[in-house]
């Protein structure tokens, strides 16, 4: 079990999944993945020959995730969005002795020594785009080497839609930290594009985890943008400004 916990919050397409990788490969900073998202946990039932949550004790499902989530020295890590971070907190509190317990209360409680990392897009337009990309085709990450698969057809409403749910989800991050009189160590995908080593080094550094313990970092991922995402951003910039303001 885990002494010391890392939550890695952010909005789909802000770099988590390059993120989690990054510190996954360093073997000393937990194995983050989306353990707590409802979509998943069919699969890691399977996978830890478990019950999912809705067919048995949130516990058992929990210390089966703590597990998994937790490297050789005692690091566990798990990735958060914050459109099912509240159904994480709904299942905490069913545990015992939660009654009277805030969120944050409950998440210490559950993950010793927790600390936050947070990571966001300052390009919240390409990331909608790439978010819409990703709804179009069903292709939320690729391995390393592999295709990105054919381009699929521009939809400037579905951009714009996914651009409020963003910038909606990061406001809501940041209300919630400022409530909690939390700091997370925030990341951008801009700085960790554009050296992805050295800003996985700081948030090592931020876990208290000595970095020159780490196995050599290394993408677990492949880019996701292509030439593809440069030109739907630009169309989508220009045809916003040619419609008329709405309330």
């Amino acid at each position: 079990m885990p002494v010391r916990s890392c939550l890695v919050c952010g909005t789909p397409r802000s770099g988590s999944s390059m993120l989690c990788g990054l510190l996954k490969s360093s073997g000393v900073a937990g194995r983050a993945e989306e353990y707590f998202w409802r979509g998943d946990e069919a699969f890691w039932a399977k996978r830890w020959d478990a019950s999912a949550p809705a067919e048995s004790p949130w516990p058992d499902y929990l210390r089966a995730a703590l597990s998994e989530g937790t490297t050789p020295n005692g690091v566990f890590a798990a990735k958060v969005m914050w459109g099912y971070f509240d159904d994480l907190l709904t299942n905490l509190a069913t545990l015992p002795a939660s009654s009277g317990l805030d969120a944050a209360q409950l998440l210490r409680r559950t993950f010793p020594d927790l600390r936050f990392v947070l990571i966001r897009r300052a390009d919240t337009i390409a990331q909608a785009v790439s978010l819409a990309r990703a709804h179009l085709t069903g292709v939320w990450y690729r391995p390393a080497g592999s295709d990105p698969g054919p381009d699929p057809d521009y939809n400037y409403d579905l951009i714009d839609g996914l651009l409020h749910l963003v910038d909606e989800h990061n406001t809501a991050w940041m209300r919630w930290f400022d409530e909690h009189n939390i700091e997370p160590c925030t990341v951008t995908y801009e700085d960790l594009d554009a050296d992805p080593a050295g800003v996985t080094r700081r948030v090592l550094a931020f876990l208290d985890v000595d970095p020159s313990s780490a196995q050599p970092i290394t993408a677990q991922t492949e880019r996701q943008g292509t030439a593809l995402n440069t030109t739907w951003v630009a169309r989508y910039q220009a045809e916003r400004r040619s419609r008329p303001p709405t309330d």
